[in-house]
């Protein structure tokens, strides 16, 4: 009866280790997909959005996705990518029906600071410094050329990015046209 009974807590506790997936006498150990860190492309999207570290600040007004953190950029370990991305999502704000709303992207190497700056003349405007993510990216949405002061006219469009006293700028190959 002792033997019958041992038996059977022998029988239950190897049943609950393979159904936890403990042991693996009946059935095969399942495979599981854990994403490996790159730079600069391919599964590296995965860490889009990721920021940096965990001490984040809101950024003013025009921040969403992205955050800023208080890294200095001398941790940044890589060779600095030149940015790009939509720098503006819309060239022609309000023309046409076009939105005002703008979003913008800047994609360059994780953990570098991405600027957008406009120049018309002697006047440059920017939308605020912010720190790109995991992935190489920062984000802007939702912004006007009002909100940050664009005035009528033709902006030419510069993203820069700067990091281990490092900087590289790309100029949109179109212009920001304010009508308004």
């Amino acid at each position: 009866m002792v033997c019958i009974a041992l038996c059977l807590v022998l029988i239950f506790t190897v049943a609950v280790l393979e159904y936890a997936n403990v042991t693996h006498f009946f059935h095969k150990e399942p495979v599981v997909f854990k994403p490996t860190p790159t730079t600069g492309g391919g599964s590296a999207n995965s860490q889009k959005g990721i920021p940096q570290s965990n001490n984040q600040q809101a950024n003013a007004n025009t921040s969403s996705s992205s955050a800023t953190d208080s890294k200095s950029n001398d941790q940044i370990s890589t060779t600095l990518l030149a940015p790009s991305g939509n720098f503006v999502s819309n060239h022609t704000p309000g023309q046409n029906g076009t939105p005002l709303l703008e979003t913008s992207v800047c994609n360059t190497t994780p953990g570098a600071k991405c600027q957008i700056f406009f120049t018309d003349g002697n006047k440059t405007l920017s939308l605020t410094a912010q720190t790109t993510d995991l992935g190489g990216s920062t984000y802007w949405n939702g912004w006007t050329s009002q909100s940050i002061g664009l005035t009528p006219g033709s902006w030419q469009i510069t993203a820069t990015a700067t990091a281990n006293n490092q900087s590289k700028s790309t100029t949109d190959t179109r212009e920001l046209v304010v009508s308004q």
